[in-house]
């Protein structure tokens, strides 16, 4: 999975309620120019406006900055659609950047420029250059209100939002966070900010369309603010609708409080049966001041209640952290928790965790997933694998940080739903918070994996669990397939994982991700990392195929310098190493060691499984680069039980990707596909969400 994680969202718009008059003045700023163009939607008119935002200051072009420079304005509102004044872009973007409030009404925000010439608004081809600086890469139509019918998140209610009609919507493509979680490839990113839906279409094939989302930005650029986007064609007779002007102020007034952050967090994602019961509450309101709250808790197991509990909470500031302790009902299997925030009168937020008491029985009657010659087996009856890598859809790969069953709960449920009947996941970045910098899995990383894996049982559900991802941790090592100590490391933590599950019977074990050799720098590539141990090893491997240095030298068509023969260089892979002096056909041979290391590295970690009592299925989950220089199947194939491909990249060779990874009397299994997100010049993909459908 080699894809900066994106959030895709589906974008419509509506029609509300009364008009909220809950500005202060001059706290709202709305861009008001006459003559100015509006860009795909229908536009608004001078009447709608005032009478939505009554209390709001409306600026000109040339009013804009000194009023987004007022410490007092809170909230920008800009109705034309996807159209924004080009000359003004820096002034609104250092609004944004300081974490103030967006209200955008209609089109693809930020995508149309419009520049003043000769006394006239020029409306500017479409250009995403802007948008790119908010995070945002794309729009993609999705239908309109006719086919996806609007529903509102019941979490995040705005007044009568469930009325609006749209022509089409516009499903962003925005980028959550700008922060790595560490310098490895496959990492996640901090969690910056956090998208939700205001406003879904829907049909009987699900949510199509998401025509108003609310992004709260958390962290980095924009902290603090709120964005509040109906992303869509309005409908023409928006403005005509008596409630228009409510549904405007509604969304006004729910933009203008900024962001707003609610986690409640179980210590465990799975207790032991007489362990209490300890939620984690974080709150945060970036813009307002505390009020006296109560925490509504409610604890069911099978729909039914089993604890409700109400917490006052009296802070003096933000954010607010609170222990909500429990005592457990004992009863193992799965339990939901709700929590409702009430602000004096007003709800102020909703959340929803949930967690597992451990049951093994359960866990180990789950299905029996094993393999034959060509084909994959659940319960003895053959399978036709159509399935997903999934880890959460909140966090991510940070699901081990962030573990929340009731979303997996829900993501599963409608994978299961969908057809889908398999799962991957594992561990791809964050091994320093899986084993605590221990070497070997935490308390809390185990029971993580528990409970994912009663989770997955509940849905009958095989699971494959990747170990590492592009090259092993070394865990303080020195070479990742070589150093002797660096893999007794490596063996200790997948022991520590392996060994407490090893009888489930529904899991697989996938040792590495696309693994690359030997250099944790050059991924998805066979390069030398230039350690003295790998020199070492190279040197006798080269001795014990050629018996002699004057034999080198005749196969290599060079002359070796006095000493240890070094690897062969970056270089040595380019069309002129031989004119200067490089030694290009040593390349053959560093394949040839670095296939037989990772060969012997893949057959040692798999006798260290066996050698904990686990009979579960082995494999490695390579990409096309397996049928080029990248660690084959063809030499690792007796370490693994079937054989994988992922084929992202070549969509010309998918038949001989496919045909290089099958080996004799083992399955293969296309492990991930799809069609790699490419871009033009312009930074805009090539292809649409629907035409990559349909490749």
């Amino acid at each position: 999975m080699r894809r900066l994680v994106l959030y895709t969202v589906l974008c419509f718009v509506f029609i509300c309620g009364e008009v909220l008059d809950g500005q202060t003045a001059s706290s709202v700023l709305v861009f008001d120019e006459p003559g100015f163009p509006t860009a795909d939607t229908a536009p608004l008119s001078e009447d709608l406006l005032h009478r939505a935002f009554p209390s709001a200051q409306f600026s000109s072009a040339h009013e804009l900055a000194a009023g987004l420079n007022d410490h007092k304005t809170k909230l920008l509102i800009l109705p034309y659609g996807s159209a924004f004044p080009e000359e003004q872009w820096a002034v609104i973007y250092q609004f944004l950047l300081r974490g103030g409030n967006l209200l955008t009404i209609g089109g693809r925000p930020f995508t149309r420029p419009v520049r003043a010439e000769e006394n006239k608004w020029r409306l500017l081809p479409e250009t995403y250059a802007f948008a790119r600086r908010l995070l945002i890469s794309d729009y993609q139509e999705t239908p309109g209100s006719a086919r996806a019918p609007a529903a509102i998140n019941e979490d995040e209610p705005v007044d009568r939002l469930e009325e609006l009609c749209w022509q089409r919507a516009y499903s962003v493509v925005i980028r959550l966070s700008q922060e790595e979680t560490s310098s490895r490839v496959g990492t996640s990113g901090t969690v910056d900010s956090e998208l939700k839906t205001l406003l879904w279409g829907v049909s009987q094939s699900g949510r199509r369309a998401a025509p108003v989302i609310e992004i709260d930005h958390f962290r980095n650029d924009y902290a603090g603010g709120r964005w509040v986007m109906l992303n869509c064609e309005l409908d023409s007779a928006f403005g005509e609708n008596p409630e228009a002007a409510a549904i405007l102020a509604a969304l006004a007034h729910h933009s203008e409080r900024g962001a707003e952050l609610l986690r409640v967090t179980p210590t465990y994602p799975l207790y032991l049966p007489d362990e209490a019961w300890q939620l984690q509450l974080q709150w945060n309101q970036y813009q307002q001041s505390t009020l006296p709250a109560k925490a509504s808790v409610v604890v069911r197991h099978d729909g039914d209640e089993e604890i409700a509990r109400t917490v006052d909470i009296n802070a003096h500031s933000f954010p607010v952290n609170e222990t909500v302790t429990l005592p457990t009902s004992g009863r193992p299997g799965f339990h939901t928790v709700e929590v409702r925030l009430q602000c004096g009168t007003d709800p102020c937020g909703v959340y929803r965790t949930a967690f597992w008491i451990r049951d093994r029985a359960y866990l180990l009657s789950g299905p029996q997933v094993t393999v034959d010659q060509n084909y994959f087996r659940l319960d003895g009856k053959r399978l036709e694998v159509v399935g997903t890598t999934y880890m959460a859809s909140d966090a991510q790969r940070l699901y081990f940080r962030y573990p929340n069953p009731y979303v997996w709960d829900r993501d599963m449920k409608q994978i299961s739903d969908a057809g889908l009947n398999m799962l991957r996941t594992g561990i791809w970045t964050d091994w320093d918070v899986v084993t605590g910098n221990t070497g070997t899995a935490n308390e809390h990383t185990l029971r993580t994996i528990e409970a994912f894996l009663m989770t997955a049982r509940q849905y009958r559900l095989p699971v494959q669990f990747t170990l590492f991802s592009f090259m092993p941790e070394v865990f303080g090592g020195v070479n990742p397939y070589l150093d002797q100590e660096a893999v007794r490391r490596e063996k200790d933590f997948v022991i520590s994982i392996v060994k407490p599950f090893a009888n489930v019977p529904f899991l697989m074990w996938d040792l590495i991700n696309e693994p690359g050799f030997d250099n944790p720098k050059r991924f998805f590539a066979t390069r030398a990392n230039g350690d003295a141990v790998e020199l070492g090893i190279w040197n006798s491997w080269l001795l014990q195929r050629y018996k002699s240095r004057n034999a080198i030298e005749e196969a290599w068509h060079s002359v070796l310098p006095d000493g240890l023969i070094t690897p062969p260089a970056e270089s040595d892979s380019t069309a002129q190493s031989a004119n200067d002096g490089g030694r290009p056909l040593a390349l053959f041979d560093f394949n040839l060691f670095a296939q037989e290391s990772f060969a012997a590295w893949a057959q040692s970690i798999r006798t260290a499984i066996r050698g904990v009592g686990s009979q579960q299925l082995i494999t490695v989950g390579q990409d096309e680069g397996g049928a080029l220089m990248e660690p084959s199947p063809a030499f690792f194939k007796p370490a693994v039980d079937f054989t994988t491909v992922h084929s992202w990249w070549f969509n010309d060779d998918l038949l001989w990707d496919s045909l290089a990874a099958k080996q004799k009397a083992l399955p293969m299994l296309v492990q991930e596909t799809g069609v790699m997100t490419e871009t033009n010049a312009d930074g805009r993909p090539r292809r649409s969400a629907t035409t990559e459908a349909a490749l």
